[in-house]
């Protein structure tokens, strides 16, 4: 790095690129960090809520923060951008990087903090925890637990929290000798009914693959079936158990095992209720992750709706025309249109690779209304209004940009439904 930077290379980045400090912080390298502010990087780069303390901040080591304090860091500016955002979380992190070094967490306490934000990041729920383990804390939490696996094999208590630090804990924790999968397997063969072992052996195996899909949801959906039978008056298994039948296309059956633990105002409900009545075509491809849908999740954040956003935003391929797929929904939805919304050229072409056509979809009775014309379309809609779709028809390949043909059909179908 030294030689690096005598060559010339730029501390601040330059172009699209975060700056090597930044770098640093996100590799978890604080001689690295220490090095780079001895040559003389800045340590607010890009500004508040931008800048390296931020993102040491955000991930929640605070070592490494501390080194961009004592540097000169904007410690008031981030403070402020943190409360503004009501990132709770960050303002924590900071008033521990401030203080003197906090006694480390207990390891259930580890695990408990893991898993909350874990379910609030998946399930949309209110975060309940403003802690989080430091890297220290996880790596002393996973040493611990191996001591007590090896004094006590069968454990059933120390089984589950290894399970649940593996499974949630990252990768460096991943990298240990025992699998999260086989400390379950472990418990449930000595207790095939516990229900907590089932849930979390059928979260870990529905968990994200590589596309953004789901992976092993034929395997992960019995276990979590069981994990309701075992304790049917947990909510949190049936919302796991209906989100992951909504994704594999079943919204209805997902309403029913909801519907029969759950108040009859959550807000899942109504959700998988309009995604009943709208359904998909058949051969439709999920992805519960993908990046052609983050706009959704971001316009879903500036309304303030951060309940259940994976079950709210949905997207999917389809191998139809838009002509196809506009006549599906207009035998559902009477008076359905897409309306051409803009298209997106490749530099250099004159020919579009993708044309974008939308929908806006409003509550009205018992069923759902579509706009009459373009204007009908918000251009921001608001916490409550309705269902916005997007129809993004592919011209050519993403991957390859090879031009697709007039008999080929590529189209992507984003739903977000703003509703409460």
């Amino acid at each position: 790095m030294r030689l690096l930077v005598k060559a010339g290379t730029r501390l601040d980045g330059g172009g699209p690129w975060d700056p090597p400090l930044k770098e640093a912080v996100g590799a978890d390298n604080i001689e690295m960090v220490r090095l780079l502010i001895s040559l003389g990087a800045d340590v607010n780069g890009r500004g508040a809520g931008a800048g390296p303390l931020f993102f040491a901040l955000l991930m929640n080591r605070l070592a490494i923060a501390r080194v961009l304090i004592e540097a000169g860091a904007d410690v008031k500016a981030e403070r402020a951008e943190a409360e503004q955002r009501g990132m709770k979380h960050i303002v924590s992190a900071l008033d521990k990087a401030l203080g003197p070094p906090a006694p480390p967490m207990p390891v259930e306490k580890v695990v408990a903090c893991l898993e909350a934000r874990f379910d609030a990041h998946s399930l949309g729920e209110q975060l309940t925890v403003s802690d989080y383990p430091t890297d220290e804390e996880l790596e002393a939490a996973q040493k611990e637990l191996a001591a007590r696996m090896k004094a006590k094999p069968q454990d059933a208590r120390t089984l589950l929290l290894w399970a649940k630090l593996w499974m949630l804990g990252g990768p460096k924790v991943r990298e240990a000798s025992l699998s999260g999968r086989e400390a379950l397997d472990r418990l449930l063969a000595a207790d095939p009914r516990n229900s907590e072992a089932l849930y979390f052996q059928g979260r870990m195996l529905g968990g994200p693959c590589q596309g953004g899909k789901r992976c092993n949801l034929g395997e992960a959906i019995p276990l979590l079936r069981k994990a309701v039978e075992a304790a049917p008056k947990n909510v949190k298994y049936r919302e796991v158990l209906a989100l992951f039948l909504a994704d594999e296309g079943r919204p209805g059956e997902a309403r029913r095992v909801l519907s029969a633990g759950a108040k009859k105002n959550h807000p899942m409900l109504m959700v998988l209720e309009d995604w009943e009545k709208l359904s998909v075509p058949d051969g439709t491809e999920f992805f519960f992750e993908h990046m052609i849908s983050f706009f959704g999740v971001m316009s879903l954040d500036q309304v303030g709706l951060q309940d259940h956003q994976r079950l709210r935003v949905r997207t999917f391929l389809l191998q139809k025309s838009r002509s196809e797929i506009e006549n599906f929904y207009a035998a559902r939805v009477p008076g359905f249109h897409f309306f051409a919304e803009g298209e997106r050229k490749p530099e250099g072409s004159e020919e579009p690779d993708a044309v974008t056509y939308v929908q806006f979809l409003r509550p009205a009775a018992a069923n759902l209304r579509p706009s009459s014309n373009r204007k009908g379309i918000p251009h921001n809609p608001t916490a409550g209004s309705g269902i916005l779709m997007v129809l993004i028809e592919m011209k050519a390949e993403l991957e390859t940009q090879r031009k697709l043909g007039p008999d080929e059909h590529r189209c992507f179908v984003i739903l977000v439904n703003f509703r409460k």
